[in-house]
């Protein structure tokens, strides 16, 4: 996010644009900070439209994420797809979805948010390597997206483009 993605630094560079943020998101190769105003700030890798920037251009600076509209009090970045959960719980998912990360229904790659696993409401989202959970306000997991390495906790493998319940550890 300092202008330049030519050169790594081994010390603390500023970023861009000298915006304050009150918390940041790392993803696979982006980042995401949040205003003071609630807004978000995001810089690096915008792959397949991860940051609703449709012209999947890198961004060596801060640009505002495209929201479609909705504010997000939490996002979760993973490997080219970006999921915000607003204040009332709802997950709205963006980029790159052959597994089903979008948590939509559809194999479909999207440069703008889709609401992800219609229905349920959470209270904490995390995203990985082509893969999402969420938290519910009860405490129940869901996952969805890839299953290649069992991230959804079942023992089929298989990918799911909706939420899976993830059962409860045995005692």
């Amino acid at each position: 996010g300092n202008g330049t993605s030519a050169t790594y630094s081994n010390v603390p560079v500023a970023v861009s644009g000298g915006d304050v943020f009150t918390t940041l998101e790392a993803g696979d190769d982006n980042t995401c900070g949040r205003l003071m105003s609630g807004g978000w700030m995001c810089w690096g890798e915008n792959s397949r439209g991860s940051l609703g920037d449709p012209s999947e251009a890198i961004h060596t600076t801060p640009f505002a994420l495209a929201t479609g509209g909705y504010t997000f009090v939490q996002l979760a970045l993973g490997a080219d797809h970006t999921c915000g959960r607003t204040a009332d719980g709802k997950v709205y998912c963006m980029g790159y979805n052959s597994f089903g990360q979008l948590g939509d229904g559809s194999l479909y790659t999207r440069a703008t948010p889709v609401q992800a696993a219609a229905g349920l409401l959470f209270s904490d989202i995390t995203a990985g390597d082509e893969f999402t959970c969420g938290v519910t306000a009860s405490g129940y997991v869901y996952c969805w997206g890839s299953n290649q390495a069992g991230q959804l906790a079942d023992d089929f493998l298989n990918n799911s483009t909706t939420p899976i319940k993830i059962p409860p550890p045995a005692n």
